[in-house]
């Protein structure tokens, strides 16, 4: 699954000074299934699965967001 960082930071590469590195963040998944939290405290269910579904949702966020970067709309 995607584990790209969200909120990645930019900074100077040790190895090669003229180019950048990105790092760091939460990863993508996590602050989907944060977003997708939100909405779910409505809904009469324990912690534990009020979280299964919150991933459940961040990742079925992913799967459709990877369909559209390779043009499969």
């Amino acid at each position: 699954m995607n584990n790209e960082p969200a909120f990645p930071h930019k900074r100077v590469s040790n190895m090669y000074p003229d180019q950048f590195v990105y790092e760091g963040g939460m990863t993508l998944r996590d602050y989907f299934a944060g977003q997708a939290l939100i909405g779910l405290f409505q809904i009469k269910v324990t912690d534990d699965k009020r979280s299964e579904i919150a991933y459940k949702i961040a990742d079925a966020m992913l799967a459709e967001r990877e369909k559209g970067q390779h043009g499969k709309d």
